[in-house]
């Protein structure tokens, strides 16, 4: 508790660029007044100041003197103000300061070692600025007691690497920013190889191996920021594939929010990190093996990236896909996938790239399946959720590579016989207005010796000639008769038998 205190909060007051407070205050708070300007007049005749709050003061100017003289000022607190810029040596003076908030102004830049005499801070708040990049000579990387910096919210491009070289560093929050690793390689380079083992060694001691797990993390919270990846090259350099190790060794970071692609371009990461594994440097029970997981695709979504595996992989292939669809193949196998899910299109793409394909048409307004020339090389044909209504007697019988199929939910009553020649891992029939008629008793005969195969197999129902749905195989199969075309024939005997009668007694007449 400060014994001396002085408090103008929410006066309603414009208060003077030339005010000046005197005295010795331990405490003293301006906030929610009119200060455009901090001159170097309003602290000069102030004495043993320990805490200064100055928050949402609209001040967009400070003085380069502002605080000469503070040397016992332990917290300041400048936030949501319109702060541009500050001078160079503004905190010089400030050798004891423990707490600085700088965050919710308008700065751009921050001027060359603004804070590196501050050897005594502890936290470093620059929320939500403006700030772009952070240059190396601008935090106070000899400090042995800073523990906390956070520039949320900032337009920031590039990891600042110098937030490695802090000795005490518990936690950097770096949240909600424009940074990428796409050029993870680089930002290797720029790594100071001394300064990083520097700062990681906790002891006076030589021997500390810098290559032993930490005990303790370093978290650098990346949270929703732009890193779809750790992307770096096949061939990475030793020095930058030994600054990795020494720094995935001792900090953690956390990658919430940020939709990570776990297409090709992140196999060398993965092998790098496989490497390291296969020595024994990690042990697979580390954060990033359980915490990083695939955004995109959505097949791998929710899967651990460094679980993924080369056959696991696609890249993007534009060459003749579908318009208003995504291609992708797999790096592997050479499997094209034809993403056209959701598209709202009414008919089967004419064309696709070339060689095997996995053809993806769910969420669409299909209603005919006709045979296409690339049908011969389609593995999957997923085409839940459509108005299917008509499917080509033959179109099955071409199509010798299908593994997967799914008809579900759609509006077939009957299907090709030609369904018989396929040989399937999976197959989805359910939710279709299916007849329990003669037409169809070879598809049960067919299901009842395919169960394996037949996703939610008590799913798929059949209507009779009552209208009563049933579950399909359930069905008797001397229920699956044709009564509607029995009384046809019937009909058409009786006819027969009429027009003879009448036709006699015309004769007769």
């Amino acid at each position: 508790m400060f014994r001396r205190a002085l408090t103008l909060v929410n006066n309603g007051i414009t208060i003077p660029k030339q005010i000046q407070v005197s005295g010795n205050l331990h405490f003293i708070e301006i906030s929610d007044n009119l200060i455009h300007k901090l001159s170097y007049q309003m602290f000069i005749k102030t004495h043993g100041m320990q805490c200064l709050v100055l928050k949402r003061n609209h001040i967009i100017e400070v003085e380069e003197l502002s605080f000469a003289g503070q040397t016992g000022l332990l917290y300041l607190d400048m936030s949501y103000n319109e702060i541009r810029t500050l001078p160079p040596h503004i905190f010089d003076d400030l050798h004891d300061l423990i707490d600085l908030d700088l965050s919710h102004n308008k700065l751009q830049t921050l001027p060359n070692e603004i804070f590196i005499r501050l050897n005594c801070l502890e936290r470093l708040k620059m929320d939500t600025n403006s700030i772009i990049t952070l240059n190396n000579n601008i935090l106070p990387i000899h400090s042995v007691k800073l523990k906390f910096v956070s520039f949320n919210n900032n337009p920031l491009k590039d990891f600042p690497v110098s937030i490695l070289y802090i000795r005490s560093l518990e936690k950097a929050e770096i949240r909600y920013t424009n940074m990428s690793f796409s050029n993870l390689d680089t930002i290797l380079r720029r790594v100071d190889r001394l300064l990083l083992i520097r700062s990681i060694i906790r002891s006076s001691s030589p021997l500390t191996n810098i290559y032993e797990t930490t005990y303790k993390w370093r978290n650098l919270d990346l949270t929703g920021s732009n890193i779809s990846g750790l992307f770096i090259p096949d061939g990475l350099d030793p020095t930058s594939q030994e600054i990795l190790l020494i720094v995935f060794k001792h900090f953690k970071f956390i990658l919430h929010e940020n939709k990570l692609i776990c297409n090709s371009d992140i196999l060398p990461f993965n092998h790098l990190m496989k490497g390291f594994k296969d020595l024994s440097y990690w042990s697979g029970e580390e954060y990033f093996y359980t915490d990083w997981t695939c955004s995109y695709p959505e097949e791998l979504n929710g899967k651990t990236v460094l679980t993924i595996e080369a056959e696991d992989m696609y890249s993007n292939i534009n060459s003749n896909c579908p318009s208003d669809c995504k291609c992708f193949r797999y790096t592997q196998s050479k499997v094209t996938i034809i993403d056209c899910r959701n598209r709202g299109l009414s008919h089967i793409p004419k064309s696709v790239p070339s060689g095997m394909v996995d053809l993806w048409l769910e969420l669409n307004n299909i209603t005919i399946l006709s045979f296409q020339t690339y049908f011969f090389h389609v593995r999957q044909l997923r085409m839940s959720n459509n108005i299917l209504s008509k499917i080509d007697s033959d179109i099955f019988s071409k199509m010798p590579y299908l593994k997967i199929l799914k008809l579900d939910r759609n509006l077939i009553f009957y299907l090709p016989e030609s369904l018989q020649s396929l040989t399937l891992d999976q197959l989805k029939l359910d939710h279709n207005p299916l007849k329990c008629d003669c037409k169809t008793l070879w598809l049960k005969k067919w299901i009842m010796n395919s169960t394996s195969s037949i996703q939610n197999i008590t799913d798929v129902t059949c209507q009779n000639e009552d209208g009563k749905i049933n579950q399909f195989i359930a069905v008797p199969d001397n229920e699956f008769s044709c009564l509607q075309w029995s009384s046809y024939i019937n009909i058409a005997i009786i006819s027969t038998v009429i027009s003879s009668i009448l036709f006699a007694i015309f004769i007769c007449i």
